[in-house]
């Protein structure tokens, strides 16, 4: 929130990068002092930037150049945190729906191809390349490429489910922001050290409050 000094009413908005858009607010002076309490010990909240865009402006449909969506994540925490990825599309990927909420010029929804395997038997604890380290400020990408349908293997199929000529918009899907619940600050080293029951007894339990800045939606055509 910043105060004007030109007699206008002042703003609220979301970081610098927020401060011309007109999602912010008006805000007003109440008539009566505020009053608040500072906790010297207090520690503020993990915040994490999550940003997803497209590689381009445009996807070609006949597969070149490749098109796809980029994920970057970024920990503002002054320490490393680790981030357990088990059974979240950053590990187990069933459909790219999980990944981009995408609708065309009608606001309709593409309904990607999704996949799903079975399992049977007890759910072991995750092994250690389901967990992901993220330095503070150091970001984590990942690409997620659309591609032509395999008829021998039934993969992708994602740009068949574009139309030539339209433009979509895109934002992070709900289930990706899902991904990064269960954390715990340290290195992976530390939170994986030990037999399966000391990794057990360090990630019982839920994980403290985060807070996401996540990137604002996106543009593209097909063509």
């Amino acid at each position: 929130m910043r105060w004007r000094n030109d007699g206008n009413f002042p703003w609220a908005y979301r970081g610098d990068s927020h401060q011309g858009s007109p999602e912010r607010l008006p805000v007003r002076l109440l008539p009566r002092p505020i009053k608040l309490n500072v906790f010297e010990d207090a520690a503020s909240p993990l915040q994490l930037s999550i940003l997803l865009q497209p590689t381009a402006n445009t996807c070609y449909l006949g597969g070149e150049p490749r098109f796809g969506f980029k994920l970057q994540v970024v920990s503002h925490d002054e320490k490393t945190i680790t981030v357990c990825l088990h059974k979240t599309p950053l590990r187990e990927l069933h459909g790219l729906g999980e990944i981009a909420h995408v609708v065309d010029e009608d606001g309709e929804e593409v309904d990607w191809p999704y996949g799903i395997g079975c399992f049977e038997g007890s759910d072991p604890f995750p092994s250690d390349d389901m967990f992901e380290e993220l330095k503070p400020n150091v970001p984590y990408e990942k690409t997620f490429w659309l591609e032509k349908l395999d008829r021998e293997t039934s993969n992708g199929g994602e740009l068949e489910e574009l139309e030539s000529g339209q433009s979509y918009t895109g934002k992070v899907s709900k289930t990706l922001l899902g991904a990064f619940s269960k954390w715990r600050r340290g290195t992976k080293n530390e939170l994986l050290a030990g037999e399966e029951k000391d990794k057990e007894a360090r990630w019982r339990g839920g994980s403290e409050q985060m807070l996401l800045d996540i990137s604002d939606p996106f543009k593209f055509k097909s063509i």
